[in-house]
């Protein structure tokens, strides 16, 4: 577990104003990420915000992995809430890894309202169904704090190129 802190920190309390607030992608899979918890805040281990998905769009995109100490990439741990406008709306959640991982992992889960997510490794996009926001709240724990530490899937990385 690399979300148990050594260090306390009094409590704080967090307006809007002082999140980070930025657009991430672009054309299907663009989305808006808050970070509540990051740079702004004195924390141990820990990164927190939220990523809302226009209807049908996906995130955690191009797939990305944060689950080893590797050049860029910092072993993080995560967990997803997510939550869809209107209530009754669906989402799907793929977690896997490489081809040549030592215990490969492949599963696709379809997620609802309230629906908890851990991803243990491996990548993880999400797409929103057609007609459904989808806003999930994230939470990163990890020796590093460091938001953007990831590696892409090299198969997928050359969506960044598109115009």
């Amino acid at each position: 577990m690399l979300a148990k802190g050594s260090l306390e920190y009094e409590p704080v309390l967090i307006f809007p104003a002082e999140a980070s607030t930025k657009v991430i992608g672009q054309n299907n899979w663009q989305r808006s990420v808050v970070t509540s918890v990051g740079d702004n805040v004195l924390a141990n281990r820990l990164i927190v915000g939220e990523t809302l998905n226009p209807p049908g769009n996906w995130s955690s995109s191009p797939p990305h992995k944060h689950d080893q100490d590797l050049g860029e990439e910092s072993k993080m741990e995560e967990v997803y809430l997510y939550k869809f406008n209107p209530p009754q709306g669906f989402g799907l959640q793929r977690i896997y890894t490489s081809p040549d991982d030592p215990s490969p992992l492949d599963v696709t889960y379809a997620v609802k309202d309230g629906d908890v997510v851990v991803l243990p490794r491996g990548y993880h996009p999400v797409v929103a169904a057609p007609g459904y926001q989808l806003l999930y709240l994230w939470a990163l724990a990890g020796e590093t704090r460091n938001y953007g530490a990831w590696s892409d899937d090299p198969d997928h990385s050359w969506i960044k190129g598109l115009k």
